[in-house]
């Protein structure tokens, strides 16, 4: 069951503006959002849940019949033609799921222990609408419980990469085992997902699709004329959020410009100097509960604020089990966010 925390709470009470967070200003495009996290205007509490995953296809033809011969990392030879009971073994493939129409098949995959920045404690990530909720646990990202996966009789197996504490040779004595690779990047993993659950076509055209919403948002709100920062706080440190990271990968595709100092990889900055965050929009991750803590000491101070984006209000929280996803439908939720933020400004 949802569960709001008491910060939370409190910040409702604070009605924010976003209007337009770049150089021009839509008064048709004036939004209200409810919260701040860290003195930033959280993006995204408009998102309602709701029926967010592709429909239900038909599984693409196999000339071998009940099965199909995948040649990728961990296959065992075959794979069924037409999964009827799939494990997802971490949240990327579960979004895989979704998004070709397949989540209604999947009977287990490892659950959340952390809240949202929302406040929201959901076994499954919120952005993936209803229905995953049910779905049973067979542990959680840290760790798989064999035992729940067995009881369970899935016909396959999915996942990014091997979990820890777990042989490939024992998830293939329980059902075919794919594994789409971790180096290969979201959307070669996405489509091997997807054909590894009989449903090639479907994640192709999906990623059709998705490409064709980036260019739109591009087209709309002419990205290339806004450079937006992306920082991470942990516990006891901030990084820039590089180009090869999937938040990364996403603003390239929506045509979002960088700051000189963050297009390449990620690296740390330094929370005493904080020019190396400056951008026309900044956005804010955070790891955990912790991080928000040690956010809410840098983002206060003098440096932080004497920040050209945090004197203008364009300083946005936003959802780390997005922005740090991995995923068709994460990708589709941060140009959702990008959409309501990224000409925008928060007010109080």
């Amino acid at each position: 069951m949802a569960r709001v925390s008491l910060s939370v709470l409190t910040a409702i009470l604070a009605v924010l503006v976003v209007a337009g967070c770049s150089t021009a200003n839509d008064e048709s495009a004036i939004a209200k959002s409810t919260s701040r996290v860290a003195g930033a205007g959280v993006v995204g509490l408009k998102r309602a849940p709701g029926v967010v995953c592709a429909p239900m296809t038909a599984a693409d033809p196999s000339p071998q019949g009940d099965v199909r011969s995948i040649g990728y990392i961990g296959v065992p030879g075959v794979v069924p033609s037409d999964p009827k009971r799939i494990v997802v073994l971490d949240t990327p493939t579960l979004d895989a799921a979704c998004g070709v129409g397949m989540w209604e098949r999947v009977v287990g995959a490892p659950t959340l222990t952390e809240p949202d920045i929302y406040g929201f404690a959901h076994p499954q990530p919120r952005y993936l609408g209803e229905g995953v909720d049910k779905i049973a646990s067979i542990g959680t990202n840290g760790g798989i419980n064999l035992d729940k996966i067995k009881a369970l009789h899935p016909d396959l197996i999915v996942g990014v990469q091997l979990p820890k504490n777990v042989q490939l040779r024992d998830l293939n004595t329980i059902a075919p085992t794919v594994l789409t690779g971790g180096q290969l990047g979201w959307k070669k993993q996405f489509v091997v997902a997807g054909g590894a659950m009989g449903r090639l076509s479907v994640a192709r055209d999906e990623l059709d699709r998705y490409e064709r919403q980036a260019q739109r948002l591009s087209d709309d709100l002419v990205t290339s004329q806004t450079q937006a920062s992306v920082v991470e706080f942990d516990p006891s440190k901030i990084d820039v959020v590089g180009t090869e990271t999937f938040a990364g990968s996403v603003l390239i595709d929506a045509g979002v410009q960088r700051p000189p100092g963050q297009r390449g990889p990620s690296h740390p900055g330094n929370a005493t100097d904080p020019r190396f965050a400056e951008g026309d929009c900044i956005y804010v991750m955070f790891a955990d509960h912790a991080a928000q803590v040690n956010a809410e000491e840098t983002m206060h101070s003098d440096a932080w604020t004497d920040l050209g984006a945090a004197k203008d209000r364009r300083v946005f929280a936003v959802d780390r089990q997005i922005w740090d996803g991995n995923g068709i439908i994460a990708a589709r939720a941060m140009l959702d966010d990008l959409r309501e933020s990224l000409n925008g400004a928060v007010y109080d």
